[in-house]
């Protein structure tokens, strides 16, 4: 069976964070095994086994157990090519969730996602297959935050998940979990899971689905106002909290 895989777009990400704290990123990533010629190509894809390895070091470098939350900032799921559009053409959350996990599924597959109705909420499911042999708690604390902020940029930075569940060790210091999330956090829970409310995942969005031509009754094009507003809706989701720094 091969080797479970990640995109470059996560060791982007975690090398810019570790630069502007100082950390020689580039040394972490030789140590990690990884391909440096690869290094700098977006669609190159690398072992699971070996970006779990460079985030082991690089928390031990960085001496920060939060590093994946702040890498965060530096990456969203419209990061992975295609997908960026089917968040910003999805009617609801409850679209965009079912198209990241379509999506994920073909492109990458060192992370496993299920999304589900569950009564009146919505589950979501993610974790590394079982062929992966080192843990990456700070990544899918990367992915979790991810994934969050991809909610407040369609519903607003005030939104919340009902509850976040996470497999790693309790932090000695949980505030950087609870003051991101907003939510009660459960560590060493048995799965990775993002427990969302079903009527905010089902409300329309306000600014509507992006269709490829899309044009009013009577046939004229939609005015550019209304084509302003969804750039600038794609342009919030890509930077969902503002301009990142290395200190927030």
């Amino acid at each position: 069976m091969p080797e479970p895989s990640s995109l470059a777009s996560w060791t982007r990400a975690l090398r810019k964070q570790l630069d502007a704290l100082g950390v020689d990123s580039h040394a972490l990533c030789k140590s990690a095994g990884i391909n440096m010629e690869s290094l700098d190509d977006p669609g190159a894809q690398f072992p699971a086994d070996a970006i779990a390895r460079l985030w082991q070091l690089a928390v031990h470098a960085s001496l920060d157990p939060a590093l994946g939350l702040r890498v965060s900032r530096f990456v969203s799921p419209t990061a992975f090519h295609a997908l960026g559009y089917t968040l910003v053409a999805s009617g609801s959350l409850r679209e965009v969730f079912e198209r990241i996990v379509r999506y994920r599924a073909m492109a990458e597959d060192s992370l496993e996602l299920d999304f589900r109705a569950a009564g009146e909420r919505y589950e979501f499911r993610f974790g590394t297959p079982k062929s992966c042999q080192l843990p990456a708690h700070e990544l899918l604390d990367a992915f979790a935050a991810i994934y969050v902020r991809t909610c407040r940029s369609r519903l607003g930075r005030g939104y919340a998940p009902l509850a976040v569940h996470l497999q790693r060790p309790a932090p000695d210091n949980p505030q950087p979990w609870e003051d991101l999330f907003r939510s009660p956090v459960m560590f060493s829970a048995q799965e990775n899971l993002l427990e969302f409310g079903g009527d905010d995942f089902d409300s329309h969005l306000d600014d509507g689905p992006v269709q490829v031509n899309e044009q009013k009754a009577n046939g004229d094009p939609l005015p550019s106002l209304i084509w302003e507003q969804r750039v600038r809706s794609a342009i919030e989701t890509l930077l969902p909290d503002g301009e990142p720094t290395a200190e927030s």
